[in-house]
Formats: structure tokens, C-alpha cells, sequence
């Protein structure tokens, strides 16, 4: 039995991602020559008109459904190698992308942080330092694993930016009108200072006439 074959069969039978180095064990074979099998694998199905194709990264690979056969599989797919919380960090990078890690971070909290290393090491995401933070991309794992490219990617968040846009008006128009009711607030209290002010000179001067009649009594 070839690797090329032993490769392919450990992919279909674990239904999830597995990194080069358990897929050498399980073959008895080294990281290299598990690595070339897989890139030939790849090609392979790239060349198949199949449901099926294989993707990979710098550690984990996976036998998976193309996107156009989801809906067939879907319902009985009960979990993918990928948390619920990262694909919804993901979701987020994708639609961002270049997107800066602590812009992300604000976003989904620190818990993203775990995320986004899940992401690295899975091969979806590639992060390069910039400035004191990390710009996150998205790599061609990601394009070939979800079946899509960048222009679908724009489409399928395009209503998204409007309505993103719309709430960033609506968070600016509100500031706004929170601050011009901080300026009248902070006006009529200085008017109400003033009010004060004049009351108690007036309180004063006629106090002092009260005492100028007393002694002049």
C-alpha cells in the first residue's frame, strides 16, 4: 500500500483535521515524506470533479466536503476541528481583513486571543507584527478549506458594512446630541450659579439698609 494511499485513508476514516506528525506515526513513516504525499494529495482532488477536497496548513490537514455539497451534509455534520467561538473570531477577521489583532481583541474580548492561536495553527490566518499590535490575514488555506474567494467574501459582508455603516452614523449622531446636552446642562447651570449670585448680593444690600435704619432709629 503506497503512503500517498495510507495518507488518504487516515483522512477519510478520522472525518476531522490531523497534524503531519500523527499522520506519520499512524503511517510509520517521517514529517517530509507524510508532507509530500499530502501536496500530491491535494492536487490530485484539485484535478477530480469529486464533492471532496483536501486542504492543509503548516500542521493540520483534513479531508473536507466542498462548500456546493454542504447543504447535503450539513445536518449531519455534528462538529467541525474549529470551536463555535473561533469561526465567529474568524467570521470577524474575514470580514476586516487586514484586520489588527487588538481591533479584534476589543471586539470579541480576550478570549480571542486563544482564537486567533487556533487559527495560526490551523493555517487560516497568517499574523504579522505591526506597530504594537498584529495585522491578521487571511492565508490560501482559508479560500481553498471554505471553497470561496476575496470578491465573494466582499459580497457576502457587503449589506453587513452598510448596516455597520448606519450604526456608526446613528453612534456618532448620538454623541453629538449627548454633547450638546452636556454644553446646555453645563449653560444653565452656570445661569442658575448666576441667579444664585444675584439673589445673595440682593439679600445683602438689603440687609445692610435693615441695619443702616436700626442705628439711625
Amino acid at each position: 500500500m503506497s503512503l500517498k494511499n495510507q495518507v488518504e485513508a487516515i483522512l477519510f476514516a478520522v472525518g476531522k483535521g490531523i497534524e503531519i506528525d500523527e499522520l506519520a506515526k499512524l503511517c510509520n513513516s517521517n514529517f517530509g515524506d507524510v508532507r509530500n504525499a499530502l501536496n500530491s494529495l491535494e492536487e490530485d482532488y484539485k484535478k477530480r470533479d469529486c464533492a471532496l477536497m483536501i486542504t492543509g496548513g503548516e500542521k493540520i490537514w483534513k479531508l473536507n466536503v466542498r462548500e456546493k455539497y454542504l447543504n447535503l451534509v450539513r445536518n449531519i455534520i455534528v462538529e467541525t476541528e474549529l470551536s463555535v467561538p473561533s469561526m465567529e473570531t474568524l467570521a470577524l477577521i474575514s470580514y476586516k481583513q487586514p484586520a489588527l489583532q487588538s481591533d479584534i481583541i476589543k471586539h470579541r474580548s480576550v478570549g480571542a486571543y486563544d482564537h486567533i492561536k487556533e487559527l495560526v495553527d490551523q493555517g487560516f490566518i497568517i499574523r504579522k507584527k505591526s506597530g504594537r499590535s498584529y495585522e491578521l490575514r487571511l492565508t490560501p488555506r482559508f479560500f481553498e478549506y471554505f471553497d470561496v474567494d476575496d470578491q465573494r467574501i466582499k459580497d457576502m459582508f457587503e449589506n453587513f458594512k452598510k448596516e455597520e455603516e448606519s450604526i456608526k452614523q446613528s453612534e456618532e449622531e448620538v454623541a453629538e446630541l449627548e454633547e450638546e446636552r452636556k454644553k446646555d446642562s453645563k449653560q444653565a447651570k452656570l445661569i442658575e450659579e448666576e441667579k444664585v449670585k444675584e439673589s445673595e448680593k440682593t439679600y445683602v444690600e438689603q440687609m445692610a439698609e435693615i441695619d443702616e435704619e436700626l442705628e439711625g432709629v
